[in-house]
């Protein structure tokens, strides 16, 4: 018998170079018609005040759940993603790390499951730090917890932030 049951990924998208809105829908778009993977919520999309480096424009970010069949790996979702970035013009600067760019993609979570390899870690690292995360991931999901951890929504507790129609501070 066939395993058809899916499991559900989380990404978040984030940019502040301009039409963030429209290259965030495209995104979602072109990641709907990939094989094995279809667009099952996106949140709202929030306004957020640069981390790590102030002297930009806003960002824009927003959190979508992706419905993926069971031949769909971290790995391999996250390479379509990295790719998906290249196309949208994203050039990675180290020298500027928090700096402005176009569409950022990352995957946050991927199913219940914990999992690290090169390049790619599930849970993201960062993600319970993050108000202009968590803030749009508990919009879509409220009773998400984190594999091996808390409530999302406990997380969300412990960060010093507020919003603010939609916009998020956080500090």
């Amino acid at each position: 018998m066939e395993n058809d049951e899916k499991i559900t990924a989380y990404i978040s998208l984030g940019g502040n170079m301009g039409g963030e809105a429209e290259r965030f829908a495209e995104a979602l778009a072109r990641m709907d018609a990939w094989p094995g993977i279809r667009v099952a919520a996106r949140s709202g999309l929030y306004r957020t005040e640069p981390q790590g480096d102030p002297d930009q424009p806003w960002f824009v970010n927003q959190v979508a759940a992706l419905s993926c069949t069971p031949d769909v790996t971290p790995g391999g979702l996250l390479a379509r993603m990295l790719r998906l970035e290249t196309e949208f013009g994203r050039v990675r600067d180290e020298a500027r790390r928090f700096g402005p760019r176009t569409p950022d993609l990352d995957l946050l979570l991927f199913g219940d499951k914990t999992h690290s390899e090169e390049g790619v870690e599930v849970p993201h690292p960062r993600m319970t730090q993050r108000a202009f995360v968590l803030v749009p991931l508990c919009e879509i999901a409220p009773a998400l917890w984190l594999p091996g951890g808390d409530a999302l929504a406990e997380y969300l507790g412990r960060l010093p932030h507020t919003v603010t129609g939609d916009a998020i501070y956080q500090g």
